[in-house]
């Protein structure tokens, strides 16, 4: 009997929606976990491996509220 595969990542829920907390394969510790947006376990597993394999997509630079006006 095989031993199951451990997932290079861990899925958890806040209130409704899934989070996505990858592990750091060189350290094996666990990064900040990051909001995947889905209410859908399998659709929040899907963003968890996409960014596994193409990484974390980067944050969004929130501007003054003087520059946008």
């Amino acid at each position: 009997m095989r031993a199951r595969e451990k997932k290079p990542f861990y899925l958890y829920r806040r209130g409704n929606i899934y989070y996505v907390k990858l592990i750091d394969p060189a350290t094996g510790l666990a990064l900040t976990p990051r909001s995947a947006r889905q209410t859908d376990k399998a659709a929040a597993e899907k963003i968890g491996w996409e960014w596994f394999i193409n990484g974390l997509p980067a944050k969004k630079i929130k501007r003054p509220v003087a520059a946008v006006g």
